[in-house]
């Protein structure tokens, strides 16, 4: 390779790496979009869901292995809240026979709060305090 090949191969190197600098902090100059999340926390009791007739055709599946289909099951619930946009970020066994799962999903600009099962009404907004349950 002759001398002013190489010094054109140095400068094409040398332009080419400058322009994917230039452009990378040209995207990196955007603010970063901060993403608002919602969480919920999902409690399963093995007695709460053995009887279920989704857990039984898990559990004859699985040749009567209960160890197997808990897992299973499990996994078929959280596949089912996945489709609704949650992700799990935490499991926790208190108990044997209790496991607690943390979830949160992306809350979308506009979407109403989310109602918690049995309160009566949506979550209290920043502004508002949440009432305590002997303040009635």
């Amino acid at each position: 390779m002759n001398r002013t090949s190489w010094i054109a191969l140095v400068l094409a190197a040398l332009v080419s790496g400058t322009a994917l600098g230039t452009r990378a902090a040209a995207q990196s100059s955007d603010p970063p979009r901060l993403l608002r999340y919602e969480y919920k926390v999902f409690a399963m009791a093995y007695g709460d869901f053995k009887e279920k007739d989704d857990y039984k055709a898990i559990l004859e599946r699985a040749e009567g292995n209960e160890l197997r289909a808990d897992g299973d099951f499990k996994a078929y619930v959280l596949d089912y809240l996945a489709q609704e946009g949650w992700e799990l970020v935490q499991v926790v066994t208190p108990k044997n026979d209790l496991t607690v799962f943390y979830l949160k999903r992306v809350k979308l600009p506009g979407q109403p709060p989310s109602e918690i099962e049995g309160s009566g009404g949506p979550l209290p907004g920043p502004d508002k305090k949440p009432r305590h349950p002997r303040d009635k």
